[in-house]
Parts: C-alpha cells; sequence; structure tokens
C-alpha cells in the first residue's frame, strides 16, 4: 500500500526526502548512504508508479560499506509484472519472493546486469515471465540472470515451469576472479539453461 507514498531521507540523493521505493533506491545509485536498507514486501505488489522500464533497479556504486536486502514478509509476498534489476552493487540480498509475469523491459524476473559482487538471492519462487517475441520466449524472457558479476549465490529457489532458467554471462576470455554458486535449487519442469 506504501511503494509509491513510502520515503527516506537519504544522503547524497539529489533531492530529499525520496518518496517512492524506487526514488529511494536511485538516491542509493550513488553509494553515498551506507546505512543498511531492508525493503520488505508484503502480498501482491503490482507495478509501481515510477520505475526504470518496468523494473525495479538497485543500485549502491559499488560500495562495499553498503547492504541492501530486498525481502517477502510471509509465504505469499510476490513481484506480479515487474522484474528486479541490480548493477553495479555490491552487498545485495534478495529473499523469499515469488516473480511471475515478468513483462519489464529487459525481461527478467531477476537480473545481475553488470559489475556486481557479493550478491546473494535465495528462497525465491521464479515462475514464467509474459510472453516475448522470439522463439524461446513464450513462456517469457528468463528467471534469473547473471552478468559480468562476482562473488554470487544463487540457492533454494524453485523455478515454476521456467522457459529460460538462467542465463550467466561472463566478459569473453575471463579465467579468474568469476565465483559464482549455484546450490540447491530446484528446476521443476525448467525447459532450458
Amino acid at each position: 500500500n506504501t511503494k509509491n507514498t513510502v520515503s527516506l531521507t537519504v544522503t547524497g540523493a539529489n533531492s530529499n526526502p525520496c518518496v517512492g521505493l524506487q526514488t529511494i533506491l536511485d538516491g542509493f545509485k550513488k553509494g553515498k548512504d551506507t546505512r543498511p536498507l531492508v525493503v520488505r514486501l508484503v502480498g501482491n505488489i503490482t507495478d509501481l508508479n515510477y520505475m526504470l522500464s518496468g523494473d525495479i533497479v538497485i543500485e549502491n556504486n559499488n560500495n562495499a560499506a553498503s547492504y541492501i536486502t530486498f525481502e517477502g514478509v510471509g509465504n505469499d509476498a510476490v513481484a506480479n509484472g515487474w522484474g528486479l534489476r541490480i548493477k553495479n552493487a555490491s552487498n545485495v540480498e534478495v529473499r523469499n519472493l515469488g516473480f511471475m509475469l515478468t513483462d519489464a523491459g529487459e525481461g527478467d524476473n531477476v537480473g545481475l546486469q553488470q559489475d556486481n559482487d557479493h550478491i546473494w538471492v535465495h528462497n525465491c519462487d521464479m515462475f514464467y515471465g509474459a510472453s516475448g517475441g522470439d522463439a524461446d520466449q513464450a513462456k517469457g524472457d528468463g528467471a534469473l540472470d547473471c552478468k559480468k558479476s562476482t562473488f554470487v549465490t544463487f540457492s533454494y529457489n524453485h523455478f515454476w515451469d521456467s522457459g529460460k532458467s538462467n542465463l550467466l554471462g561472463l566478459s569473453e576470455n575471463t579465467t579468474e576472479g568469476l565465483y559464482i554458486t549455484y546450490h540447491h535449487n530446484w528446476y521443476d519442469h525448467s525447459d532450458s539453461r
């Protein structure tokens, strides 16, 4: 109920107080606020008034002193129609959320875009997304993608009939510093990746 009205004064934000969930996260983008931020989601969360190409985006300029947690409360917390994009971020945890019918610009339930480290996505339910235009996107684009990131753990997630479950994209010819762990995930009738 407060996704568009919640407010917080964020150190380094362009203007304060920041009003609305994505505006608060925008305030953390420069990495100047090192207070832990915990976002708790309850129930069925539909699109916010302000999003970035249909996604909620978490960034903190790779500030190792910053910690952002995005968690569902209870057994029915679901991101309905939107995705979560993480980029240029350190120390981010995503847990206990369902993602369904994602029709965001990137098309992923959760997408680590680039230059992330120390990210943990666990105990989430990944349902199929909105149909895309390509032949392999009948069940959406992707569920949990990771590009050019390290020290990442994906654990105890349940992929429900996903078309494309996981993309792991790394820089060409990179042979060191790649620490990505997948463990105890359940690929339940998933088609590929």
